[in-house]
């Protein structure tokens, strides 16, 4: 059957779907099917939204540059302006994941109990309710506000779509119904899923345990967020020793190294691209000498020779911003989260074991710092070095901005003008594609 060309048909923004199927044209039905649309890897993998890359601080762009942006949604993302949004891209790609994995539930919900007790009905399962999860993660990172216990009842998420029907409209969900599923969908895919998947594109039980716990750090919980950080370092405690690559190499990182648990991507944009994006100077300054990161991470600008761009993407070439899970992002949130909870001797060894892989071999000094206010300060630092273009940053100005020890108030110049991000400014949520607020009055926008 031809599956994935019709489903590739089948999105767009009137009830998320708006192109009906034709009933004569083939549908998943088998188990077999599920999985021939898990291999969809521009679908499912690499179509996420852009949006909090482009706004997140670490590269500026130079006037000309910005101008020079054909895609006005991405020049409105970089000075984080009140403009509508002119295109539904990122929204569409996102709930495109949430229904191919809705599909697949429905088709396995309706198979035989001999086929329900295979591992391969398990392992089908377990990665749509890992890739449900992760674009309704991936969405609420940008649609929505910062996680916060006492308003999360009342603020508002994403539209939580569960099944794949085309004609049901629905409205968006609380913040704490938003997480309450996204949670919900890891932990159901850390019960299906096995110990290993056949490629990084698959998640496996580890991958599901390491965005249980990027989502419980950006909700503040900081016990669940080390549970299940210790869960995956456990299960994969990875990380590449930097001496090992090739610091001269265009892509110096390969893809589906070892440090990977579940690979995605971006959506491409000029103003991340490595022609445009200029890495921040603050952010250069950041490392020590003897870290091998500044030269594995970044190269002189083939635009401006002063200046630098970025080259150590985990997918090994200048497309999308590479967002998914890592080892190395694992143990920062174990150490993140076991600093919050006074674990500090545990928070310090595993600080010192990811900056020891960073640095040149036989030059590291441990870090001995046993405050946990300056301990918790040397590891944001860390993430801010470590998780480059990774996806992270976006979300982490959100999470700290309400902690005023934290907060980062963000600031750019575009012809002479400039631009700032307050802190726990209203910005932190994109405004909702306006072709989608026109097309389903269920959906309410985002307040300014």
């Amino acid at each position: 059957m031809q599956l994935l060309p019709i489903l590739l048909m089948m999105y767009g923004c009137n009830g998320f779907l708006d192109i009906k199927p034709d009933k004569k044209m083939s549908i998943p039905q088998t188990l077999e099917d599920c999985e021939l649309l898990l291999n969809d890897y521009t679908a499912l993998n690499s179509s996420y939204p852009v949006l909090g890359a482009i706004a997140a601080e670490e590269f500026y762009l130079t006037s000309a540059d910005w101008n020079s942006i054909s895609d006005q949604d991405d020049r409105n993302a970089y000075i984080w302006s009140d403009e509508p949004s002119l295109k539904a891209s990122a929204w569409q790609s996102s709930y495109k994941v949430v229904y191919i994995a809705n599909q697949m539930l429905q088709v396995l919900d309706g198979l035989d109990d001999t086929q329900k007790q295979s591992s391969q009905f398990k392992t089908v399962m377990g990665n749509a309710y890992f890739f449900r999860a992760f674009a309704f993660q991936q969405l609420i990172e940008i649609y929505a506000l910062p996680y916060d216990k006492a308003t999360a009842e009342t603020e508002l998420g994403v539209p939580i779509r569960l099944r794949p029907d085309l004609d049901v409209i629905s409205p968006r969900a609380t913040l704490k119904q938003s997480y309450d599923r996204i949670i919900e969908d890891f932990k159901n895919a850390t019960s299906l899923l096995s110990s290993t998947s056949i490629a990084k594109s698959l998640p496996a039980a580890v991958a599901a345990n390491a965005a249980l716990s990027r989502v419980y750090l950006t909700m503040g919980d900081y016990q669940n967020a080390y549970t299940y950080a210790d869960l995956a370092w456990k299960a994969s405690p990875q990380l590449m020793d930097y001496n090992t690559l090739d610091i001269q190499a265009d892509y110096p990182i390969a893809r589906f190294n070892k440090e990977v648990l579940f690979s995605a991507l971006t959506q491409y944009s000029d103003a991340i691209g490595n022609y445009y994006a200029r890495i921040s100077p603050e952010l250069l300054a950041a490392y020590e000498p003897n870290d091998l990161r500044k030269q594995i991470f970044f190269r002189p600008s083939d635009a401006d020779p002063t200046a630098f761009a970025f080259k150590g993407s985990y997918d090994q070439g200048p497309g999308g911003v590479f967002i998914g899970l890592t080892s190395s992002e694992v143990i920062l949130n174990k150490a993140e989260s076991a600093c919050r909870l006074g674990q500090t001797a545990v928070a310090l060894a595993d600080l010192n074991s990811l900056r020891k892989s960073r640095w040149k071999t036989g030059l590291y000094q441990s870090i001995s710092e046993t405050d946990p206010d300056r301990l918790l300060d040397l590891i944001l630092q860390e993430r801010r070095r470590e998780l480059v273009f990774r996806g992270r940053r976006w979300s982490d100005v959100k999470r700290l901005a309400a902690d005023p020890l934290l907060a980062v108030e963000l600031k750019r110049t575009v012809d002479q003008k400039v631009y700032i991000l307050e802190t726990n400014s209203l910005k932190y949520a994109f405004l909702i594609p306006q072709l989608v607020i026109n097309q389903n009055n269920n959906i309410q926008q985002n307040k300014r």
